[in-house]
């Protein structure tokens, strides 16, 4: 179904592909690994940094009871794109050494997403209606609007949330507990999801049917970075500013806000409608890599896992948390410092810039933009590595020329 709709070069398969083939399987361990949080609840067969493995849980599935696990995120010894049994949990246990685990997991991604995320229609052209834009609440309110703002009153009190400039109404003023109530208004194509994860991964649109062209990706501050009481207030020019706390968050006047002003917001909530800037999010919070890697893995299964929008948790045969780790590694760009194990460096490079600043002379070629990559060849910046795309690529040519000499 995937490459029906994206049928050229830029499939966001064969971009998957080439950005995790050069992870290889081996024996080993990796005693050193400082660990990453994830839920309790996903990490059952998974192994603490102190090597003791986690049991399955029993519990009720909650996000904010993290704990610590081996992860191919934050190895920082040997060669980083070795993937050894305690960085993985028990649903990877049949990799034989030197198996080609990158690859396996980029299929296993792009099968276990794709789906979910086209939420195709027959294959028609038909505009949709973005429904993370609506605005639901638990009470019975009555609805007015003031100005800049949407006035709802409710049993003990008034909510207030910011105005989007797309509101659009239902034509009434009275709703009922859990009522949609008004919504900012996006129209999209039936695969507008599939087109926001590109827009996450930077990866490149297909020129295919051309429906990354009929999307408009609204980008947003979505995700809070610490617990606070969320305030709105509207400036002398007009302006909206949103403050959590202390810190201060881009307002997006498309998007639609969730949560009132006063309400209590916990970290890493959603606080508004539209896909995450990560470039914004390292700007916030610098070298802190495990409160990054958790708000790209709630933007991840909120555009790929109807269960996670709808329940507030991922399904325990949901896409594995070792699948989305690798897949954040191989997009960003992390530098430690040899003598203190800190991060001094962490950029959010995207699918193409991550693939095009590889050193395999082979992956980039095969990639696309040979103009480039001879360049960079010609100046010894790629070299022909050990990765698996230069070992498909020469085990071909080799075995090409061995043929022709037994001819």
């Amino acid at each position: 179904m995937l490459l029906e709709i994206w049928p050229n070069s830029g499939s966001l398969t064969r971009q998957i592909s080439f950005l995790l083939n050069n992870y290889i399987y081996q024996d080993g361990e990796d005693t050193e690994n400082q660990g990453l949080l994830i839920p309790r609840y996903k990490a059952g067969g998974r192994t603490a940094p102190n090597g003791k493995v986690y049991p399955d849980y029993k519990g009720k599935p909650n996000e904010d009871d993290l704990v610590p696990v081996r992860s191919i995120l934050t190895k920082i010894k040997g060669d980083l794109n070795v993937v050894t049994p305690d960085l993985i949990g028990k649903f990877f246990k049949d990799f034989t050494p030197g198996a080609a685990i990158g690859l396996s997991f980029a299929r296993s991604l792009t099968e276990g997403t794709t789906q979910a995320a086209l939420g195709l229609k027959h294959g028609g052209h038909e505009r949709v209606l973005s429904k993370d834009g609506y605005l639901k609440i638990d009470k019975a309110c009555t609805f007015r609007e003031e100005g800049k703002w949407i006035m709802l009153k409710v049993r003990g009190g008034e909510l207030k949330f910011p105005r989007p400039d797309n509101l659009v109404t239902l034509g009434k003023d009275k709703f009922e507990k859990g009522e949609s109530v008004c919504c900012a208004y996006n129209t999209s194509s039936p695969i507008v999801k599939l087109n926001s994860l590109i827009n996450l991964m930077r990866a490149r649109p297909s020129a295919g049917l051309r429906y990354f062209e009929k999307d408009n990706i609204i980008v947003s501050d979505c995700y809070a970075y610490e617990d606070g009481i969320i305030q709105y207030v509207e400036d002398s020019d007009g302006n909206i500013q949103v403050k959590i706390g202390s810190r201060e968050y881009q307002y997006n006047p498309e998007c639609m806000y969730y949560f009132p002003d006063g309400a209590e917001v916990r970290k890493f909530d959603r606080i508004c409608s539209g896909v995450v800037n990560m470039d914004h999010v390292i700007s916030e919070l610098g070298t802190n890599l495990n409160d990054i890697y958790l708000i790209f893995r709630k933007q991840f299964f909120t555009l790929t896992d109807g269960g996670f929008v709808k329940k507030g948790y991922s399904e325990i045969s949901s896409t594995q948390e070792e699948i989305i780790e690798m897949l954040f590694n191989g997009l960003t760009r992390i530098v430690y410092d040899p003598k203190t194990s800190k991060i001094d460096e962490l950029e959010y490079m995207g699918t193409q810039k991550s693939v095009l600043s590889r050193k395999s002379f082979y992956t980039v070629l095969s990639y696309g933009f040979s103009n480039r990559v001879i360049n960079r060849a010609l100046k010894g910046d790629v070299n022909i590595g050990n990765d698996v795309m230069t070992s498909v690529i020469l085990g071909l040519l080799l075995n090409n020329k061995l043929d022709e000499n037994n001819k």
